[in-house]
């Protein structure tokens, strides 16, 4: 094909074809990379989720403010120091939750309310066994508080709080305790309120040189002792003996 015909050809072309051709595009093709990446990053995603966010709820679910736990087997192991004062969050929810009305009928008292700045935590020694040392090697935390019931501003009663189905509830009222008396007399001293259940007792830790437990009366016997005496107490009413011993 010479010039001229070419050219004569070029000519009967239509000039949208001739546009299209000059303006033609080729769609990029994405490499495959980018989609196997694409895929990994999901599944990373994915496991992230499946690990952080059981972990996530639990941590929510069990804000003790008193010591949280852990399960070992059949033992609660606390994963924080015991303290005497429940931590503001705790003392948030519980405000929120636990209605004036509801303090009031379990008080059977008008104008019964909480005296939310003494929140207490209560560890029990449900841990000791033939192997324990110490008290504090004892205790488990089971997110049960103590707080003075009020009345005209006197202590009337204590309850004993706990969670229901993610709520705060009122689970114990024991009236007559005064309970804000016992911690104001102990509260510059003591590390935590405790539950000495296998003794049927209540006191406060404290933890100096040596441990000290300061009996609440009322509540089985009303002797202060040192911790070890207490430890051997428990141990003998389980029918253990220390190995200190």
């Amino acid at each position: 094909m010479n010039a001229k015909k070419f050219s004569d050809a070029m000519s009967e072309l239509d000039t949208k074809y001739i546009d299209e051709a000059l303006n033609y595009k080729k769609k990029a093709k994405r490499p495959g990379w980018i989609k196997w990446g694409a895929m990994a990053a999901c599944l990373c995603l994915i496991v992230v989720a499946i690990i952080t966010v059981p972990s996530m709820l639990t941590s929510q679910e069990s804000d003790g403010g008193g010591g949280d736990t852990i399960v070992d087997g059949d033992q609660n192991i606390l994963q924080e120091a015991p303290t005497l004062f429940a931590k503001q969050s705790v003392v948030d929810a519980i405000e929120q939750d636990i209605t004036e009305q509801d303090i009031e009928s379990w008080a059977e008292t008008v104008n019964a309310n909480f005296d939310l700045e003494y929140v207490i935590p209560i560890y029990s020694t449900v841990n000791a066994t033939k192997d324990s040392l110490a008290i504090l090697e004892t205790l488990a935390f089971d997110n049960q508080y103590m707080i003075p019931v009020m009345s005209n501003g006197k202590c009337i009663g204590t309850a004993t709080v706990g969670q229901h189905e993610h709520r705060w509830v009122i689970a114990v009222y024991e009236p007559g305790f005064d309970l804000k008396a016992e911690v104001d007399k102990n509260k510059d001293t003591a590390t935590c309120l405790i539950d000495v259940v296998q003794l049927n007792e209540r006191g406060f830790l404290i933890l100096a040189d040596t441990e000290e437990f300061v009996a609440i009366s009322g509540f089985g016997g009303a002797d202060d002792m040192s911790g070890q005496e207490l430890l051997n107490r428990i141990l003998d009413n389980v029918g253990t003996t220390n190995n200190a011993e």
